[in-house]
């Protein structure tokens, strides 16, 4: 079923993009070459529009299947990999030691390049008893520093945060109720954006943000692919350790893929957050 709804939606959307690409070449009879670019910028502008505009009607007509997490018996060992390159954050750190999960590890997979923010994370890290991986070098950016992570950790679940992440105490906790299913490859949570009150545009970025996880991904849920987008998630350690990421810079997107076509998904929880 879920193959079938993400055959749908992407048969949907390609048919309206080449739908709208025949107007926009029928209308270039018209246009003169000094036009071309700026005819270019509106053709893509107004199909981006289009589709925030389908997808807004249909979060308020279409009910989505929501994803219920259930309790959890047993206490699978989680591996939390901090990755952070010269943007170290205490704060975030503090949020993921408040973690209330009790089988879990912290690392500090630290690619930074700056002396003082290596000499912090070194400080932070023997003040709490975290471990931290370095590497020579930077292969395959952050899908590389995790992939070398992995070889040398075993765990069950791997959560992958972003230097800035907050996490919430019971985040491990809810997420692990979702893997009842065999299928279910890895679990997203909700984010929120909480410097809304810095600026005016950190207000209106965030307002963007928050509708972009409100609107767009509870509906993959069901009528498309849930794709893993790099923090807050966290996924099986067999099929990590198995896939890996793919050493590109959209190594969350690819890796999403793969699952997919391995007959995997992803779940979104709107409830963790």
């Amino acid at each position: 079923m879920y193959v079938h709804y993400a055959e749908k939606c992407a048969k949907f959307w390609t048919s309206i993009v080449v739908a709208w690409f025949s107007i926009c070449l029928i209308s270039l009879r018209s246009i003169s070459l000094k036009d071309l670019p700026v005819f270019l910028f509106l053709i893509l502008f107004w199909l981006y529009g289009l589709f925030n505009l389908g997808v807004f009607i249909i979060s308020h007509l279409v009910k989505p299947t929501i994803p219920v997490s259930s309790k959890i018996w047993s206490s699978p060992k989680v591996a939390v990999l901090y990755c952070c390159y010269n943007d170290f954050s205490e704060k975030s750190l503090r949020s993921i030691l408040s973690l209330s999960y009790s089988n879990k590890e912290i690392y500090i997979l630290d690619d930074s390049t700056n002396e003082e923010v290596r000499r912090r994370v070194d400080e932070f890290a023997g003040k709490h008893g975290i471990k931290v991986f370095r590497r020579k070098g930077r292969r395959g950016w952050k899908a590389g520093a995790i992939n070398d992570a992995i070889k040398k950790i075993e765990a069950d679940y791997f959560v992958l945060a972003d230097s800035d992440e907050l996490f919430p105490s019971d985040f491990i906790e809810k997420a692990l109720g979702y893997f009842d299913d065999p299928e279910v490859a890895f679990v997203q949570a909700n984010h929120t954006c909480y410097n809304k009150d810095e600026n005016e545009w950190a207000r209106v970025m965030g307002i963007g943000i928050d509708l972009h996880w409100e609107h767009y991904q509870e509906y993959r849920n069901r009528y498309g692919l849930v794709q893993i987008l790099g923090h807050g998630v966290i996924i099986r350690g067999d099929l990590l350790k198995k896939f890996g990421f793919p050493e590109t810079v959209s190594e969350d997107l690819a890796l999403t893929l793969i699952l997919a076509k391995h007959g995997y998904r992803g779940v979104f929880a709107k409830d963790i957050i």
